[in-house]
């Protein structure tokens, strides 16, 4: 599924589908027991949803791990896997050799997904179902067989007709009609599906297109304005759906994301995925919608990442976000707030505390989104987003001056952080934190926002999003649990506190950093860069370079084409680019390698050589005046080499390249 310019790679999705679930082709799912249908699957930009087997085999490839993989669904009460055929050239052969007998062994149900002509890079080879690539006849026909020989293989899908020209002309009403008489005719019972999003799920004329030939939609459920925070939506757009659906017989499915959205502000939570699927269940237990998904779920054992905790002091923060191309009234506001206690004979008052804020740094747009803080509706401090430095967090503190005549002989007042548009955006999208609270005569409960749902949120507008926004190292254990919950799954034991390291890196203690200040002058071809000289194995038969990147920059709107991060490699005939990506194109969250090229095939550059050098680079495409970015890469992994602190969690193993005001460093917690 696309998400703006980056493509989501594998999936983890759970679904619950009614015992019996019957549509235009009168096709029901036998083998499903009563409490419906769930399942799972993932890998890639997704993190944590796809359990690989720690060594390559003999082919020099790493191998899904099928008994963990499903001994990990079954603990979470589900009955099928949602097995995308993407990222590795093994993964059909994983599926029809190893996982489909094992999982019908194991009473597991398999629906296959696929990516469309807009997610398949062939040049350099890259993600791609593979063999049949964009054949879907020949998918249609392959998946049908592999059906027979496993009734557990009950549905495939083809992720995304309609998102980009590409997907519209080839999934012609003709094109799909011989797509479902050649699956039909091996296996009439077999579903096909495709991913709709609302707008695509409200077109009568897109609908029109597949009804009769796909059996479903999946609608990935995102709010109102691309959000994985906000439940309160989900009834409300089923029912627009299901006014459409029904008339076309097209079954509909709900997918949640329990794993991050590329484009939303924040990553879900557990008590975001158990809301969306507690509103949308009594749509599955009326048999109005065919089923739930939760995608991105993660099965792996890895933690939350580490870059996802915002907060100043600990693990928790006050969030106020405007997202991204979303209008906003002026006027409108979202806010936090608290009661506190207060001394009422106290002398003096004070309150302090750190205020942080994530936007586009541009001098024209002052103004617009102020940041306040209030006692009693009083306004007692404010700035613009645009008066301090981005990415950082700032201190602030309120006298007695201002809050003395609005404190002395009372013995408790409200406290409320408070986000204004005091002119309304069109696009402006901006992440405000408050935290580290510090009280002079008055008491303020939680004052770092450590618990959650502890303060008071209210917003007077829908596109804005505020949020107690605390992180925590074991929440794919509590995403797990939430949908384990809710499906007769099995709870695992979570943390009482915080067990992660707080710093900007994936995982552990440390990454590259590779940084340019803001108001720093560059020219074009200067780079920064960490490289190190690998042994190569002459005898694997196969290399494969995996790494993570990840970049906080000031976006503004003609950002493009300046600050790139590169990786390059030197062997016996030179030096190669491998990979190259605009700072622009990615969202500022931890990805696994460039676009649709993730785990890259190296043998063409490494066959032969006893040794080679990597560079990971930040480079100037063109120069640039005032234009701060911050860069990383971690968790790099190999096969047929191996990097001397992959991770890097010690200044070890690395040489840096600094260049004039562009700086690297392996940054340790």
């Amino acid at each position: 599924m696309r998400v703006g310019r980056i493509p989501l790679l594998l999936l983890a999705l759970l679904l619950v589908l009614p015992p019996v679930a019957v549509h235009a082709a009168a096709r029901t799912y036998a083998a499903i027991p009563a409490g419906g249908l769930k399942a799972s699957k993932g890998t890639g930009n997704t993190v944590g949803t796809t359990i690989y087997e720690t060594q390559p085999r003999a082919d020099g490839f790493r191998h899904i791990n099928t008994p963990a993989t499903i001994a990990k669904l079954k603990a979470m009460g589900l009955n099928t896997f949602l097995y995308d055929v993407w990222v590795s050239p093994k993964d059909w052969d994983d599926l029809r050799l190893e996982f489909a007998p094992a999982a019908m062994q194991a009473g597991l149900n398999i629906w296959i997904y696929l990516a469309p002509p807009s997610e398949c890079q062939t040049n350099p080879p890259g993600n791609c179902p593979l063999p049949y690539k964009m054949d879907f006849v020949s998918w249609a026909r392959e998946i049908a067989n592999l059906s027979v020989q496993y009734p557990n293989v009950t549905a495939w899908a083809i992720d995304d007709f309609f998102a980009a020209d590409a997907n519209r002309q080839l999934f012609t009403r003709d094109y799909l009609t011989q797509l479902r008489s050649t699956s039909q005719a091996i296996n009439p019972n077999l579903g096909f599906y495709t991913t709709f999003y609302l707008g695509n799920a409200l077109n009568d004329s897109e609908l029109s297109t597949i009804s009769g030939v796909v059996d479903g939609i999946i609608f990935p459920y995102l709010g109102t304005n691309g959000n994985t925070q906000d439940p309160g939506y989900v009834t409300q757009q089923l029912d627009q759906i299901l006014a459409h659906t029904q008339s076309k017989n097209l079954q509909l499915l709900l997918l949640i994301y329990a794993g991050r959205f590329l484009d939303a502000p924040l990553a879900p939570t557990e008590d975001y995925v158990g809301q969306v699927m507690d509103r949308a269940k009594p749509y599955v237990d009326n048999g109005w919608i065919e089923g739930i998904i939760n995608y991105g779920a993660p099965i792996t054992d890895d933690p939350q990442v580490n870059s996802d905790n915002l907060a100043q002091t600990g693990n928790g923060r006050l969030s106020l976000i405007v997202p991204k191309n979303t209008p906003t009234p002026t006027g409108s506001y979202e806010q936090g707030s608290k009661r506190i206690t207060v001394d009422p004979n106290a002398d003096s008052y004070q309150l302090s505390f750190a205020h942080y804020d994530e936007n586009a740094r541009v001098q024209a747009v002052v103004g617009y989104q102020i940041k306040q803080a209030l006692i009693n509706d009083t306004v007692v401090w404010e700035s613009d987003v645009e008066d301090d430095p981005n990415y950082s967090w700032a201190s602030a503190t309120v006298g007695n001056d201002k809050l003395y005549p609005l404190l002395h002989g009372k013995t408790s007042a409200t406290l409320t952080f408070r986000l204004l548009e005091r002119k309304g955006v069109g696009s402006f999208p901006v992440d405000v934190g408050f935290d580290s609270v510090q009280a002079t005569g008055m008491t303020v409960p939680d004052p770092s926002f450590e618990t959650p749902h502890s303060w008071t949120l209210a917003r007077t507008a829908d596109s804005l999003l505020p949020s107690q926004d605390v992180w925590f190292a074991d929440r794919p254990v509590r995403i797990r649990n939430a949908i384990a919950a809710r499906w007769g799954g099995t709870q695992q034991p979570v943390s009482t506190g915080p067990t992660g390291v707080k710093n900007l890196s994936m995982y552990g203690k440390g990454r590259l950093r590779l940084s340019l200040p803001e108001k720093t002058a560059t020219s074009a071809g200067m780079c920064t860069s960490a490289s190190q000289r690998v042994t190569v194995d002459p005898n694997s038969p196969r290399y494969e370079l995996s790494f993570w990147m990840f970049d906080q920059n000031y976006a503004i709107s003609s950002g493009y084409n300046y600050h790139a991060k590169d990786v390059y490699i030197t062997n016996s005939s030179g030096k190669h680019l491998l990979s190259r990506m605009d700072v622009q194109v990615d969202p500022a969250l931890w990805m696994n390698g460039q676009g649709l090229w993730n785990h890259m095939d190296v043998t063409s550059f490494l066959k032969g050589e006893s040794s080679v050098v990597f560079d990971f680079s930040l480079c100037e495409l063109n120069g640039v005046g005032d234009y701060g970015v911050d860069v990383g890469y971690d968790n790099l992994e190999t096969v047929g080499f191996t990097f001397a602190n992959p991770g890097f969690e010690t200044q070890s193993g690395w040489t840096l390249n600094n260049n004039g005001p562009m700086h690297a460093e392996i940054s340790l917690a």
